[in-house]
């Protein structure tokens, strides 16, 4: 029991961690000593957000999303970063649909699914193909810098595409593509956030089989700090649940040196 107890603290601790990341409490004094710089979106967040919205009015598609209300914030931030909506920073798109009714081309490809996509790593392993058009392959590929999350399955589970080549993906994957050049990891770790503290599976929906429909994820509410600060807030962040890690670590090593303790006197009393 002890040690399911220490195993919830270093659990809760991590999340304490990237609710301090998303609130800019890591970074306060930085913020001291880099006074916003307008105009300079390394600095200055609403730069940034201009920036980005520059690019996101190339995506014709687009709709506009419904005003963030203060009711709705999920977070505090502090003065200077901005609130947006995951679709204002992302474009957003789901994968092929696997049916006798999509499966066609003449172009054999490799595809993900949620079976090859974890927390912050791929499995390799079992890769299936199906047969692409070539505007499919444009349309249901990703590349390096985008950010993928489970539709269903382990909802949410996310992981950054950091590979030189191409791959498709099925459409229980959500492809998150930035705008603009942003600090991909610290979106990553806001989605991880969002998952241990429950919000992500609260969102989720469906009949026996949970979901997480693109509406309900482009919908999700993000912070915008300028982006040396993203770039510093991983950084800290990293360092930080390494030192998590570490600890869950010796807690396991200790509580398989108490049953190996156990048995070893146990075995000696059978023994006499």
């Amino acid at each position: 029991v002890e040690f399911e107890k220490q195993s919830e603290y270093a659990k809760q601790l991590r999340q304490n961690i990237l609710q301090d990341a998303i609130e800019g409490k890591l970074t306060t004094e930085w913020r001291k000593q880099n006074p916003v710089v307008q105009g300079n979106p390394d600095y200055d967040a609403e730069a940034l957000f201009e920036l980005i919205q520059k690019e996101k009015k190339n995506d014709k598609k687009k709709k506009d999303l419904a005003p963030i209300t203060d009711e709705e914030k999920p977070f505090e931030i502090p003065e200077g970063w901005k609130t947006l909506r995951l679709d204002d920073v992302f474009a957003h798109k789901t994968g092929k649909t696997l049916n006798a009714a999509t499966n066609k081309g003449s172009l054999l490809r490799k595809y993900i699914t949620t079976s090859n996509l974890y927390w912050n790593s791929f499995d390799f392993e079992n890769i299936k193909e199906m047969y692409f058009t070539e505007d499919e392959v444009e349309k249901y590929s990703v590349r390096n810098g985008d950010l993928l999350v489970c539709e269903g399955g382990d909802v949410g589970r996310s992981a950054i595409w950091n590979y030189d080549y191409s791959v498709c993906y099925q459409n229980h994957i959500h492809r998150l593509r930035p705008h603009f050049p942003i600090n991909l990891t610290f979106y990553y770790y806001i989605l991880y956030l969002y998952k241990l503290c429950g919000y992500i599976n609260s969102q989720a929906k469906g009949m026996g089989i949970q979901g997480l429909s693109a509406n309900r994820l482009s919908s999700f509410i993000l912070p915008l700090p300028p982006l040396a600060e993203q770039t510093i807030i991983v950084n800290k962040v990293e360092f930080l649940l390494r030192k998590v890690t570490e600890l869950e670590n010796q807690i396991q090593e200790r509580k398989k040196l108490s049953e190996k303790l156990v048995f070893g006197v146990i075995k000696e009393k059978l023994e006499k």
